[in-house]
């Protein structure tokens, strides 16, 4: 089932704190309950923030063999990890 997954991975910033939101759907598009969130250490560097949210985003993908674009190394994983 994890073959049929997708991620997306959305900014928001809510007061002085940088979100992340990591949703994952299913093959029809429906929101799973794989989705949650990602709160970034680093809220007054928005550089770091970012990189840090990406990075776990895509570890967190990789842990759960979802097939995406993976955000750090530019490739697609299907499954994780690759042959």
């Amino acid at each position: 089932m994890a073959e049929s997954l997708s991620l997306e991975l959305e900014i928001l910033r809510v007061g002085e704190q940088m979100l992340y939101k990591v949703t994952v759907f299913d093959a029809l598009g429906q929101e799973t309950e794989g989705s949650g969130w990602i709160v970034a250490r680093n809220p007054d560097r928005t550089e770091a923030a970012t990189a840090e949210a990406e990075t776990t985003a895509s570890q967190w993908c990789r842990q759960r063999g979802i097939v995406t674009y993976d955000l750090i190394d530019k490739r697609n994983y299907d499954p994780w990890p690759p042959r």
